[in-house]
Formats: structure tokens, C-alpha cells, sequence
């Protein structure tokens, strides 16, 4: 249900949704929080340049902030374990 919220906020404020899988490998990394704060983060930053943002810099942008969120953990040491080391 989590990722359906997220997937609506991202709609509501950005637009073209990007894949489910992105949103779910978001989850599996970070909170649902982190998650949130990241997509409304780079709404705003959108806002700012005049909704030129494009689908792979609005990704992008919005996966480095949720990274850098205190606390958050590493991207590929999360991903790593989720998949088993395959990353």
C-alpha cells in the first residue's frame, strides 16, 4: 500500500511516473519517509527550474536525495543484501 501512496504523491506532484520497480527498489532501501521526503524534494526543485526537469534528472535527483538523508543507508550495501549480493 506504502508504494501506492508514493507512486500517487509522485503522480500528483511530478507527473510521468516512472517505473513500479523503481519505487519498490526505493523501498527496499529506504523508509517510507525517506522516500517521501525525496520525491517532494525534488518537486520543489522542479518548481524552481521551471518544470524543465527531464524524467531521467527528476530520477536521478530525486534517488541523491534520499541518499543523502542522515541516516539513510547506502544504496548499493542495501541493494546487495535484498538481492543477495547479486548488485
Amino acid at each position: 500500500m506504502e508504494t501506492n501512496e508514493l507512486r500517487t504523491l509522485w503522480d500528483r506532484l511530478l507527473g510521468n511516473l516512472p517505473d513500479l520497480v523503481q519505487f519498490e527498489v526505493w523501498r527496499l532501501v529506504h523508509s517510507f519517509e525517506v522516500v517521501q521526503h525525496g520525491i517532494i524534494k525534488t518537486a520543489e526543485k522542479n518548481m524552481a527550474l521551471h518544470r524543465q526537469m527531464d524524467a531521467d534528472h527528476r530520477l536521478r535527483y530525486c534517488s541523491s536525495v534520499m541518499n543523502n538523508v542522515e541516516g539513510s543507508p547506502r544504496p548499493l550495501v542495501a541493494l546487495k543484501s535484498a538481492t543477495n549480493g547479486a548488485a
